[in-house]
């Protein structure tokens, strides 16, 4: 996969995160996409393989990478997007997900009859079959962006390492141990609602993720980074470690601030779903937006 240049970075990207107020709008508009693409992950792996976290992690993570491929190679604001573009858009990348980890769990047909059946309510206007020829003409515009190329490497595939290194530190107790695995997969999903993983390579989220938990809490004081770092077997730029933390960190608080308003809001409506002009319940993903959609 290939990642952003330093320039396009501090072009593009860097300005949003050195402004608070574009940065939290931002993070709020991928969190609705990120939302879709959560929904319907729950929906597809329902109903073949409910056991299957890791899989859906991955799935997920490849999802979003190809998501801001797209949009930063077109130029896209995402307040333009409207939701039925907002719901093809994700459900294509979803379909390369799966691809990119090489499962043939679900055909173009299969996903976007599990995908029509479960949002139809959404009244998108779409039948089944415009959405599957969508999804299709969507893929070819998202492969075309991407260079053809749907090859990544997840930061998931080092939590073997880690869990192998942690759980031969004599320091760490079953209980911390555990803190430590959650906050991990907190962090890493975390840096998904921003393009991070178009600028720094898998491994330095991942450690950046270990660096931010050293920093978290004293009795995590005992992950030695430079021996897990040794481990990996693989060159890697501290520096780099170290400022992937700071944005890792950012997005958690910010996006910590927003799931907080997000509840507030909610309590102020009396039902989940808004009955739409045909009588029809409507999904609100303003309202489901980090309460209903469940985080893996």
């Amino acid at each position: 996969m290939t990642y952003l240049t330093s320039e396009d970075w501090g072009k593009y990207i860097l300005p949003k995160l050195t402004d608070d107020k574009s940065f939290q709008e931002e993070l709020n508009q991928i969190k609705k996409c990120q939302n879709i693409i959560l929904f319907i992950l729950q929906i597809v792996f329902k109903k073949s393989n409910p056991s299957q976290i890791k899989t859906k992690q991955k799935v997920l993570y490849c999802s979003m990478v190809f998501f801001y491929k797209y949009i930063l190679f077109n130029g896209i604001s995402l307040t333009d997007l409207s939701e039925k573009e907002r719901l093809i858009l994700c459900s294509t990348c979803i379909f390369l997900g799966f691809k990119a980890i090489t499962l043939k769990i679900f055909d173009v047909q299969q996903l976007s009859s599990i995908i029509y059946e479960s949002l139809n309510n959404l009244n998108h206007k779409l039948t089944k079959e415009e959405l599957k020829d969508e999804i299709i003409q969507k893929e070819f515009d998202l492969l075309n962006s991407l260079g053809f190329d749907i090859t990544i490497e997840v930061p998931y595939s080092y939590f073997p390492l880690f869990q192998h290194y942690l759980k031969n530190c004599n320091e760490a107790k079953d209980n911390v141990l555990s803190e430590i695995i959650n906050l991990l997969n907190e962090y890493v999903q975390n840096c998904m609602l921003f393009p991070l993983s178009l600028y720094y390579s898998s491994y330095e989220i991942f450690f950046g993720c270990i660096y931010l938990i050293k920093q978290k809490k004293k009795i995590f004081n005992f992950i030695d980074l430079n021996e897990l770092i040794k481990m990996a077997k693989t060159e890697i730029n501290t520096d780099n470690i170290c400022q992937c933390s700071k944005y890792i960190s950012k997005i958690s608080e910010v996006k910590q601030n927003l799931l907080s308003k997000e509840i507030s809001k909610s309590d102020m409506h009396t039902s989940e779903n808004t009955p739409n002009n045909n009588g029809q319940t409507e999904l609100n993903f303003e309202i489901i937006r980090g309460i209903k959609v469940q985080e893996i």
